[in-house]
């Protein structure tokens, strides 16, 4: 990545998808996100669940045009012409036919097919689907394969609120909002400053390799909690012991919507702070971190100008600066777009954690 002239700046790459969708992102409707919904069970609502770039739709018409039978095709899609956008055209699918769009129209939205009526359901046949993806080479994230299961929100009768589950890899292409945990790690020297321990991610991660990146970090992954994850990742990542893990205070979330070349990426997470010694002996356990340092506060700044952070840890980073007075409404000129910027609310419904 490259430098940046301030942390609105660093904030913005990362959160860089302006919601409700404007004229100015996307001047014609066939350019302009395309809602991915899906009914409940008890039918009586449809929930957005997701955004999709309109130029994966086709790919998605074209894979499913090779399942022989319809009841493996996890998804309806419709159609709307401009001047009549309300009225909303189921598209048939026909083995032998390219998937065109006449004049004046555009994808109006891809619906969950209403067949599916469980989270087995859903689950089982968008996983078959998304294999399909993977297999047409279309999609080059999905050659990142993570064999971890994240869970889509949205179904109020079934545990957590989750409707279905699907490969992690897959998320962006279909624009849903996942969720994580981020542990600032840090350290207050004899004189009260702060010291922020960072990670070196592994060269080898099919996401950000090499970059810099929060103490601790990882999503949660379906059937797991979010005091759960903190000390999965924790061990996985740091080879902290759950006695350490569990002193990591929750302080709020950072959330924020992404595009990029992967698709589009609502995330919130969950943001703790634990104080790790300087002289704690931090090792890599799982390789997905090359090394731990210890950065003051100057150096920290300097890393995230820099562009050196991955960029959703960059907001991480910033938060905690934020929350101790270290950025603040008299030594930053953009404090509220800032703030703004750590805290979107993405149109999605979301989980319960409690039990």
């Amino acid at each position: 990545m490259g430098e940046f002239a301030n942390l609105l700046e660093v904030c913005q790459a990362c959160d860089n998808v302006t919601y409700p969708f404007t004229t100015k992102e996307y001047p014609t409707e066939d350019e302009r996100p395309v809602p991915f919904t899906f009914r409940t069970v008890d039918r009586d609502q449809e929930r957005l669940i997701g955004y999709i770039d309109a130029a994966f739709v086709p790919a998605f018409l074209r894979t499913a045009q090779k399942f022989t039978s319809a009841s493996d095709v996890p998804f309806e899609f419709f159609t709307a012409h401009r001047d009549t956008p309300e009225t909303h055209q189921p598209v048939e699918l026909e083995a032998d036919s390219e998937p065109l769009l006449g004049v004046g129209e555009y994808y109006a939205k891809v619906l969950l097919a209403n067949h599916l009526k469980s989270f087995e359901e859903r689950t089982r046949v968008f996983h078959q689907f998304i294999l399909a993806l993977r297999a047409s080479g279309f999609f080059p994230c999905l050659e990142g394969w993570r064999n971890e299961q994240l869970p889509v929100y949205g179904e109020d009768t079934y545990p957590k609120r989750a409707a279905f589950t699907m490969e992690r890899a897959a998320t962006p292409i279909f624009g849903i909002m996942t969720y994580g945990v981020h542990v600032n790690g840090y350290h207050r020297t004899p004189d009260g400053a702060l010291r922020m321990w960072i990670a070196r991610r592994s060269a080898t991660k099919p996401t950000y390799p090499s970059m810099l990146d929060n103490v601790v970090a990882g999503g949660i992954t379906f059937g797991d909690g979010v005091l759960g994850s903190v000390i999965k990742e924790c061990h996985e990542e740091a080879s902290l012991p759950a006695t350490i893990a569990m002193r990591a205070q929750p302080v709020g979330t950072v959330t924020y919507y992404s595009s990029t070349v992967r698709g589009m990426q609502p995330e919130v997470q969950f943001a703790f702070d634990l104080e790790i010694p300087a002289d704690y002996p931090l090792r890599p356990c799982d390789g997905e971190v090359q090394a731990f340092y210890l950065m003051d506060m100057d150096e920290l700044r300097a890393k995230l100008l820099a562009g050196e952070f991955k960029p959703n840890s960059a907001l991480l980073a910033i938060d905690f600066m934020v929350r101790h007075a270290l950025i603040t409404p008299e030594n930053e000129p953009d404090y509220l777009e800032i703030i703004a910027s750590l805290h979107r609310s993405p149109p999605f419904p979301g989980p319960s954690f409690a039990s």
